[in-house]
């Protein structure tokens, strides 16, 4: 099959979040299968164009009100895939990049600092999302699957059904089938309805394709009425989006799409989240020598300022300091646990992170009181792989995580999850039985300083009262499977349902 995806983030070349990181492994892997697998992101200012090569010829892409918008197209080899080509698959994944100065031309992806959401934002993406048809027309390829990432490419199969694969058509689109991913169901793309005209499609679209929510326009919304077949990030996720409490009012159009509606997995990179090749730590190690780890939790104690003693646990955070992590029930002023927590226990608490400035300013003020916390405010490659290593627990106590990352990192480096039990870490980590020692992980259902308290106190426990459990715990943990081409199966499995649903061959 051809497969095009269509993102607004994907790494290295835009990146706010796993977002990213989920396009490239997913496209890598489809292709490593024997699909051809194209990606098309903006050319955002922050990137780099010099090495790109230049697709001959301006691009034409008509929207509404008889504009025409004009741009380049850059393309470029995705990175880790040029071995592709030369294992007799059919070509390494290429990247076109849509240059629109006017639209792209800016710091930032979808806002700045002093523009959180830009204005535009629904211009923006209404018109990355018809160009992604002009930019087939113009390479002369015409893909089986129109695969669109969260809302800023939602508008695709908005377009594929309603312009370009209306009923009897015999345009080049009319054997394409479109799916759409929730990365996070609670970022919708949400904008006035007087943006609407400029999509280009009839008054009556806009009804007919779910782009009203209470006299606003919805752009996610219309990705999920119109798509031929939908998925979230993990299976736990699927389910509760079905939910009151965690449709962020979409749960009913999901319960709708239900028999179109499935969970896949995320996988992670197992060439850069592997403690037996990670560049970043000291030693590298495997489930069947773990001194690496020890040496690990030596640097992490000595890199954060704390005592080196192997013997005390290390509880580990690498997060955005934002609600959905749950940061207020661990470091809100009065409230959060992590004052109690430190102060009751014999552990050490280290994190990196940053977000909300209010976050920012207690976690300084807590680390420079307490003597077991440290912290740096920011984000570094090299120390978020010193903390999954080197910590003994991985604390991730979000509100809602759709799929999430830094647990299956966790357990890769036999560092045991202390999570809510929430989406993906659902699917990812087994609670602990204290009788028998099975489990990867703790667990707890209340968002609320007092349970966040009592699991960190039951792992805490273990750690020294229940040690054998701990190391039989880890090695458990890092035998498991959280591979990308077992998630990259899936979702091929998705597409050729797409097809046989819509009458076409699964190719």
């Amino acid at each position: 099959m051809k497969i095009l995806m269509i993102s607004s983030e994907a790494v290295p070349y835009a990146k706010t979040g796993g977002l990213a990181d989920m396009v490239s492994a997913l496209s890598i892997n489809i292709a490593k299968l024997g699909h051809e697998v194209k990606i098309v992101i903006p050319r955002y200012y922050s990137i780099d164009r010099s090495t790109f090569e230049l697709l001959p010829g301006a691009m034409g892409t008509p929207m509404g009100g008889g504009i025409e918008e004009w741009s380049a197209v850059y393309s470029d080899d995705m990175p880790g895939s040029g071995h592709l080509k030369a294992a007799g698959k059919k070509n390494p994944v290429k990247v076109y990049f849509i240059d629109h100065e006017i639209y792209f031309g800016r710091d930032g992806i979808y806002g700045s600092h002093a523009e959180p959401d830009f204005i535009d934002n629904p211009r923006r993406f209404m018109f990355f999302c018809k160009s992604a048809f002009q930019l087939c027309r113009k390479i002369g390829w015409y893909p089986d699957v129109l695969h669109a990432h969260d809302w800023p490419a939602a508008v695709v199969p908005v377009y594929l059904k309603f312009a370009e694969r209306v009923p009897g058509s015999t345009g080049e689109f009319k054997n394409t089938v479109s799916v759409l991913t929730v990365h996070n169901l609670g970022y919708q793309g949400i904008y006035s309805k007087d943006n609407y005209d400029y999509a280009g499609l009839g008054w009556d679209v806009f009804y007919k394709a779910g782009f009203e929510d209470w006299n606003m326009l919805n752009m996610l919304k219309s990705g999920l009425y119109s798509a031929d077949k939908l998925n979230t990030v993990s299976p736990n996720y699927a389910e509760e989006t079905k939910t009151q409490g965690n449709g962020f009012r979409l749960d009913g159009v999901l319960r709708y799409r239900s028999a179109d509606y499935s969970g896949i997995l995320n996988g992670i990179d197992k060439d850069v989240w592997c403690p037996s090749k990670d560049k970043y730590i000291p030693e590298t190690y495997s489930v069947k020598n773990m001194e690496g780890k020890a040496k690990a939790k030596e640097a992490l104690q000595k890199e954060f300022g704390l005592p080196q003693n192997s013997e005390v646990p290390v509880i580990g955070m690498v997060t955005r300091l934002t609600d959905q992590k749950g940061v207020s029930e661990i470091f809100g002023p009065t409230y959060g646990s992590a004052w109690s927590f430190c102060r009751d226990m014999d552990l050490q608490l280290v994190l990196l992170g940053s977000g909300d400035s209010w976050c920012e300013s207690e976690i300084s003020s807590l680390s420079s009181r307490l003597s077991n916390f440290k912290a740096k405010i920011g984000y570094n490659e090299y120390l978020s792989h010193l903390i999954e290593a080197g910590s003994d627990f991985f604390l991730m106590p979000s509100r809602y995580e759709p799929c999430g990352l830094n647990q299956m990192y966790s357990l890769a480096y036999g560092t045991l999850p202390i999570v809510r039990r929430t989406g993906g870490l659902v699917d990812t980590v087994e609670n602990f039985n204290e009788k028998t020692g099975a489990g990867t992980g703790f667990m707890f259902d209340q968002l609320d300083p007092s349970s966040i308290y009592n699991t960190i106190g039951w792992a805490v426990w273990a750690w020294y009262n229940r040690h054998e459990h701990i190391e039989k715990m880890r090695k458990r943990a890092m035998s498991m499977n959280f591979s990308w081409e077992k998630s990259a199966k899936k979702y091929v499995e998705v597409y050729e349902d797409a097809r046989k649903a819509a009458g076409m061959d699964a190719g």
